[in-house]
Parts: structure tokens; C-alpha cells; sequence
């Protein structure tokens, strides 16, 4: 937005609101991260479109880790990896290995 402001600021400025009074709006997105960044993440989208369970499954499987992490019942801890594995094999390994490595392999 602040950019947007400035290339105005700047074509009215110079009393050109044209697409060529206007390019250096262009060119300060394009000096910048902001340009660079949608590129690096263009495929995020895509993924998240057909990532349902990013907002159905996961949010209860984390509920269930921090609840199998930190639940005291008087009982002695196994490792980490015993409670949490049963979590995951409940919703699927190898679907979730998927899922995630298509999320890491978009960023």
C-alpha cells in the first residue's frame, strides 16, 4: 500500500496519472521483497485448495498431541514418539507424509 502511495504521490506530483506516470509502482515492487515473494510462494495456493484437512484433521490431531504431551494422570511418560505415532496413524502416515511434503515442497 505504502508504495502504491508513493508511485501516486509521485505521478500526480508530476501531473502524469498514465500507465507510464504510474510505472513507478512497478518498479518499486519489483525493487523490493514483495515481488520476490510471490514467486517463492506462487504454488501455495494450489496446495492449499485441495488441503481440506489443513483446516478440518490437523487442528484436532495438534489438540491431541498437546493433550498426549502434557496430560499428567499419575502415570509414567513413554517417549514422545509412542503418543504421538498412534495420532497420526489414526488419520494416516503415509497420507500425511504426503501432505506435508507437497505443503514444504510449495514453500
Amino acid at each position: 500500500g505504502r508504495m502504491a502511495a508513493e508511485a501516486a504521490c509521485e505521478a500526480l506530483d508530476a501531473g502524469d496519472v498514465s500507465a507510464a506516470g504510474l510505472a513507478g509502482y512497478r518498479r518499486r515492487m519489483e525493487d523490493s521483497f514483495v515481488i520476490r515473494d510471490l514467486a517463492t510462494f506462487s504454488k501455495w495456493p494450489h496446495v492449499m485448495e485441495g488441503w481440506d484437512s489443513m483446516f478440518n484433521d490437523y487442528p484436532a490431531m495438534a489438540a491431541e498431541v498437546m493433550n498426549a504431551m502434557f496430560c499428567v494422570d499419575g502415570e509414567p511418560q513413554q517417549p514422545l514418539r509412542r503418543r504421538i505415532m498412534p495420532i497420526v496413524r489414526k488419520r494416516g502416515l503415509i497420507k500425511t507424509a504426503r501432505e506435508v511434503r507437497k505443503a514444504v515442497s510449495a514453500l
